[in-house]
């Protein structure tokens, strides 16, 4: 049978294990830097300048497809770390959107994941939002593509839905 003793050293002797373990930092630069920047976030406050916050909405949506563009000032690149998407169409339809951009050479295309919310007024509504890390270079162009379809697949979409999109991120000095 195991004596009290016994168990406070073995209580004992792990504290000691853990309390002298090495502790595991992020490396630094010759300067004292973290290295390990792109798990830091951006730290912005209401009045900076590079805080890129920009929302679309289309309230007459009658096509099967719509683009929102939304274009990187010339100088500076974009870090999107947020997009949602909100879609209001007929009963039954389906909705997909993506979000793409990139440095004008190669594109990444990201699929924001649409969620049914509710049905009002006979119109469904999907919600879909995505953290992400996305770079645009200046002068390119990031848009968010929001497609949808009958269910039938037909092609035949309801009238006047409503699409909402936004782009959360900000904006990075590129030297010239």
């Amino acid at each position: 049978m195991h004596s009290p003793n016994n168990k406070f050293l073995l209580l004992a002797a792990l504290f000691v294990a853990f309390a002298l373990a090495p502790a595991t930092y992020a490396q630094k630069t010759e300067d004292g830097k973290n290295v390990n920047v792109i798990n830091t976030p951006k730290v912005l406050n209401a009045n900076d300048s590079n805080i890129f916050q920009e929302f679309r909405v289309d309230n007459n949506f009658n096509d099967a497809q719509k683009v929102f563009t939304y274009t990187v000032p010339a100088g500076k690149r974009l870090v999107i770390e947020y997009v949602s998407v909100t879609a209001t169409i007929g009963a039954g339809e389906k909705v997909r959107a993506f979000v793409r951009g990139g440095n004008g050479f190669t594109e990444a295309i990201h699929p924001i994941v649409m969620n049914y919310q509710v049905t009002v007024s006979s119109n469904d509504v999907f919600v879909g939002s995505q953290p992400l890390k996305l770079y645009a270079e200046p002068g390119t162009s990031v848009v968010v593509l929001v497609s949808r379809r009958d269910a039938a697949n037909t092609g035949a979409v309801s009238p006047n839905a409503g699409l909402e999109s936004s782009i959360t991120g900000y904006l990075v000095d590129v030297p010239q």
